[in-house]
């Protein structure tokens, strides 16, 4: 529906101009972007005390991206869960390093959308929302106060009703683990070139697309547009992550055509790439699932 609102030959056109050279840039970015985001999640699971080899332990993470477009991308750690109960890593443990990822990322995301926002001062607003949301998310996550409040009305109580309480207050506590100084700081330094390298892929699409942009801005257009996708809980940011990555191109300056062109592109590389590749880890390390894994259950 893009291609055809942007006008169909126009945007096959821009996507030529891009050419193999630009589109195996971008793929090399977004390798380096999982790899980035492989070492986060290793630290975060040796800080658990699990060291899982890097076979299995790569696997599980990348074939989490097969379920990365389900609603707030809840699937991943079904899927990483079902692949590492042979090296017993629990439930929670996986929760808790998701929930650390995401948080890493949405901080990362809104440091580097803050530091661009010079290009469009009309996203101050926005930005300053997002950076509300994150700073409770941090306090709810770092906050004891909180945890014990939460504990306290769980024990009032044996009720069923209780028992994903008592268990979202076991993940709370490993996610502070996740967000210790050292680990905190790791992560948040892997989560920052990480997305660094696929801002940059949209920076060399526009370049081989000859719509040359400076890099703070390619940041700023990669970065807004990724907290809109995620702020939307749009499965993968599906439609709302690419509605505004066209419209801050082509609110600075660059055609139509060529803005659909490099957003569909990218999201390419940057979304269904990943899902493809987590695929295939998934149907590859099937043979690591152990019976009856499928049953993920909260540990007693």
């Amino acid at each position: 529906m893009l291609a055809y609102w942007a006008g169909w030959g126009q945007v096959v056109s821009a996507i030529t101009q891009v050419g193999p050279p630009g589109v195996v840039i971008a793929l090399a970015l977004a390798l380096v972007n999982i790899g980035l985001r492989y070492l986060r999640w290793q630290i975060y699971l040796e800080g658990f005390g699990h060291y899982v080899p890097f076979v299995p332990s790569f696997r599980a993470f990348v074939a989490g991206f097969a379920l990365a477009t389900t609603p707030a991308g809840i699937g991943e750690p079904v899927v990483r869960v079902a692949l590492l109960k042979a090296f017993s890593v629990s439930y929670s443990k996986v929760v808790a390093a998701y929930i650390a990822e995401r948080m890493s990322d949405l901080t990362s995301i809104l440091l580097l959308a803050t530091a661009g926002l010079y290009a469009y001062p009309p996203a101050v607003p926005f930005v300053s929302v997002v950076a509300a949301v994150v700073f409770v998310l941090m306090f709810l996550v770092w906050s004891k106060q909180v945890a014990m409040a939460l504990a306290a009305v769980a024990k009032r109580s044996e009720s069923r009703k209780l028992r994903f309480l008592r268990h979202g207050l076991e993940v709370l506590e490993l996610c502070r683990q996740c967000v210790e100084r050292e680990a905190l700081l790791k992560g948040l330094i892997l989560a920052l070139l990480a997305w660094i390298a696929m801002a940059s892929a949209f920076y060399c699409l526009a370049h081989f697309a000859d719509n040359p942009i400076p890099f703070r801005t390619a940041i700023f257009i990669y970065t807004v547009s990724a907290l809109a996708g995620a702020l939307s809980f749009l499965p993968g940011g599906v439609g709302t992550a690419e509605a505004a990555m066209i419209t801050l191109a082509m609110v600075h300056g660059m055609p139509k055509a060529d803005a659909v062109a490099i957003t569909l592109v990218h999201r390419g590389v940057s979304l269904w790439f990943s899902v493809a590749l987590g695929l295939c880890c998934y149907y590859f390390g099937a043979e690591s699932i152990p019976p009856g894994a499928g049953r993920n259950r909260w540990p007693n």
